[in-house]
C-alpha cells in the first residue's frame, strides 16, 4: 500500500495551474458545472465534426483532471484519443494513461502505454513517454526499477532526472538516490518534498509533466 500512496506524490502535474483551478472549481461550482455542460452539449451536437469533438473532449478532459476527477478525466482523454477515424491520438491515450495510474487503474494504464509502445505512428517524443509512464508502473506495482536507473543516464529522459531520482527514492529508500537529488537539483519541487515540511497538494499528478522547476509548492 505505502508504494500506491506513494505514486500520488509522483504522478503527473499540470504546473502552478492544478492549485489554482482545483480553488476555483471550489469557489465557483457553478461555473465549472456551467462550462463542462456546455463542452459535452457541444460533444453531442451532431454538427461537431470528429477534429472539433476530439478538441472539445481533450479541453473537458484538462477541466476535470483540474477539478480532481480522474476518472472522468480518463473517460475524456479515451474518447478524443478516437474521436478522428483514422487518425489515433497517441497524446490523449498517454493522457489517459496519466489520470488511470492516479486513481489506481494500473493494469489498465500499462496496457494503454504498451499499445502505444507498440503501434505508435507519432513523434519520438511520444514513445519516449510511454516508455517512461511503462517504468513508473513496472516501479510502483513491482518494484522493478531497472528501466528507471538506465534512464538516469540517457541524455533523453535529462529533463525528467530529478522525477526519477524521487521515485526511485520512494520505492527503494536508498539513500544514495535522496543525496544525488538534493545536491544536484537542491531548489527543485522533488528536493523540496524530500527535505522541507511539505505536503504534497491531495491528488496531485505531477514529476510525468515537462515544467516541473515553475511549480511553487505551498507550506
Amino acid at each position: 500500500m505505502g508504494r500506491l500512496v506513494a505514486a500520488l506524490f509522483f504522478l503527473a502535474f499540470m504546473p502552478g495551474a492544478v492549485v489554482r483551478g482545483q480553488e476555483s472549481a471550489a469557489q465557483e461550482p457553478y461555473s465549472f458545472q456551467t462550462e463542462t455542460a456546455r463542452l459535452r452539449e457541444l460533444i453531442a451536437d451532431p454538427k461537431s465534426g470528429p477534429q472539433q469533438k476530439h478538441d472539445l473532449l481533450a479541453e473537458l478532459a484538462g477541466l476535470l483532471r483540474l477539478a480532481g476527477d480522474n476518472e472522468g478525466a480518463a473517460e475524456a482523454w479515451k474518447e478524443a484519443a478516437e474521436a478522428v477515424p483514422g487518425e489515433r491520438d497517441d497524446r490523449a491515450l498517454l493522457e489517459m494513461t496519466v489520470c488511470l495510474m492516479a486513481i489506481g487503474e494500473w493494469e489498465t494504464a500499462a496496457q494503454a502505454a504498451r499499445l502505444v509502445l507498440l503501434t505508435s505512428r507519432n513523434a519520438p517524443g511520444i514513445v519516449l513517454r510511454a516508455k517512461y509512464l511503462t517504468a513508473q508502473i513496472e516501479a510502483f506495482t513491482r518494484g522493478d526499477t531497472v528501466a528507471l536507473e538506465l534512464y538516469l543516464d540517457d541524455p533523453d529522459y535529462a529533463s525528467l532526472k530529478p522525477a526519477i531520482y524521487y521515485t526511485l527514492y520512494i520505492i527503494t529508500r536508498n539513500e544514495t538516490y535522496k543525496s544525488r537529488l538534493i545536491a544536484e537539483y537542491p531548489a527543485g519541487p522533488e528536493t523540496r518534498l524530500l527535505t522541507d515540511d511539505t505536503t504534497p497538494f491531495p491528488g496531485a499528478m505531477w514529476l510525468l509533466y515537462p515544467g516541473r522547476e515553475s511549480i511553487t509548492i505551498l507550506r
